[in-house]
């Protein structure tokens, strides 16, 4: 139908609009004015509050484990501030478990007598304990933290050639993962010595990863010339001529036998080491051989020996002569050591003297009885000489007692004549004849137990002229001339 138009006149809503614009920005620049200065200030005051946490977080980090930010209030910076110091509260004492553990593994480390290093997966040293240094020589771990195992393992050859380090074998083993062990390698000092040790390899992981691996060993010198001793004791008891056997006090089971003992029975070692001592003894029984022993067992006696029988593997019995011993060392196992000697020979020896003596003795007995029948035709004779002296001289003193007789009656009636001292000469040698025969008498009358002596004194010088009267015509028949 057409088109209505109103007009209405929008100056006053104009001016109205200029003017509640022109107050609204006059209230709202002062208000971002207030806004701003009290966001300023606020703003500094939290931003001190958080620089010094920031602050105790940095030396926190750099280990001082005792700062703490102790921000007081009750906004977020606060518990901010409350929540660090917990954290450091905590880190730290886990710091300081962890330390202890640490000083106390060291410790532990450090009051072992065997030797511990560790190295990475390429077997460089990383840490030591003082077991190692003192061993190798060191005086500071820094000496040996960063060395090559191939230094400290034995790396040159007997002829000097030196060791390639790719075949160090705990090197080897740390980069497969894989423990080692090896009882005869050396280890080299500061000074350039070595040493025989005794080592073991363990590898390290962390979170299932590879990281290196550690190494125990210890000085074996003494076990090694202990070792040496042993051989050489060995060697010496199987070179003896005597029989050793060791065996078990309570399984009677040999543990050891020397060459001898193999020698005497026939049976090789390892026949030997599933044998007992019955298994040669023909003349025992478990329950004997155990009453023998018992007292050693017990304490009542230190040894015993015997003479006994072996049995050989060929069925013939041996003669021996059997010392045994119970060894009961503190720590260690006992046993019985048996050394046994073969006696065949003395006991064939024995054997021998004993038919000697046998046949001695009969022909001892021949020998008394031909003696005594000797002895009883001697003492007839001695009886029959005895009685032969005493009648003989009974009988020359009959005629001699006539010669003296009539040859004192001639010195009577020569006295003064030149024969006189023809007559004396008779008379002391008749008398002298009559002495012998008495003597004579006298020897029977000692062999019948009869005879006496008595002491008197005798004038000497009568008995030697004497002497001289009668051996003078013999002298000087001679050309003697006896003064």
């Amino acid at each position: 139908l057409g088109t209505l138009a109103v007009r209405f006149s929008d100056d006053a809503l104009t001016q109205a609009y200029q003017s509640s614009r022109n107050l609204a920005l006059v209230i709202a620049s002062g208000g971002m004015i207030v806004i701003a200065l009290v966001g300023l200030a606020t703003g500094f005051a939290l931003t001190r509050r958080l620089e010094k946490v920031s602050e105790a977080a940095r030396s926190f980090a750099r280990g001082e484990l005792l700062v703490r930010s102790n921000v007081a209030g009750g906004d977020e910076v606060a518990l901010l501030s409350r929540n660090f110091d917990r954290m450091a509260d905590a880190v730290g004492e886990q710091q300081r478990q962890l330390k202890k553990q640490n000083e106390y593994i060291e410790l532990l480390l450090d009051s072992t007598s065997e030797a511990i290093y560790g190295v990475d997966i390429d077997g460089i040293c990383t840490f030591v304990n003082l077991a190692c240094l003192h061993m190798l020589g060191y005086e500071r771990q820094e000496d040996l933290i960063g060395k090559s195992t191939h230094e400290l393992i034995h790396h040159t050859y007997p002829d000097g050639r030196a060791y390639p380090k790719e075949l160090c074998r705990i090197r080897l083993a740390t980069l497969q993962g894989q423990a080692a062990h090896c009882d005869d390698e050396v280890h080299w000092r500061a000074d350039g010595s070595s040493f025989p040790v005794e080592y073991w390899s363990h590898p390290m992981y962390r979170d299932g990863e590879l990281i290196g691996a550690v190494v125990t060993f210890f000085d074996i010198t003494e076990r090694k010339q202990a070792g040496k001793q042993l051989r050489q004791f060995k060697t010496t008891l199987d070179l003896t001529q005597d029989c050793v056997f060791m065996f078990d006090p309570d399984t009677l089971r040999f543990f050891y036998v020397n060459q001898g003992a193999i020698l005497q029975v026939g049976y090789s070692a390892a026949e030997l080491m599933r044998m007992g001592p019955l298994d040669i003894k023909p003349d025992f029984d478990e329950e004997r051989f155990r009453a023998l022993v018992a007292p050693m067992v017990a304490g009542d006696a230190s040894s015993i020996s015997f003479e006994t029988r072996h049995r050989h593997k060929d069925g013939h019995d041996i003669a021996v002569e059997l010392f045994l011993q119970y060894i009961a060392p503190v720590g260690e196992p006992h046993r019985f050591v048996a050394i046994v000697r073969d006696i065949t020979e003395r006991k064939q020896a024995e054997d021998e003297l004993q038919r000697l003596n046998e046949e001695l003795e009969v022909r001892v007995q021949q020998r008394t009885e031909q003696l005594l029948e000797a002895k009883v035709e001697a003492e007839r004779a001695n009886l029959a000489k005895s009685e032969f002296l005493s009648r003989m001289s009974h009988e020359l003193r009959t005629p001699l007692n006539a010669i003296l007789g009539f040859a004192q009656l001639l010195a009577l009636k020569m006295k003064e004549s030149e024969e006189s001292d023809n007559v004396r000469e008779i008379l002391h040698a008749g008398q002298h004849l009559l002495d012998l025969i008495n003597e004579v008498l006298d020897l029977a009358r000692i062999e019948s137990g009869k005879f006496s002596i008595s002491k008197e004194p005798v004038p000497l010088l009568p008995l030697i002229t004497d002497c001289i009267t009668l051996i003078r015509p013999q002298a000087e028949a001679r050309g003697i001339r006896i003064v």
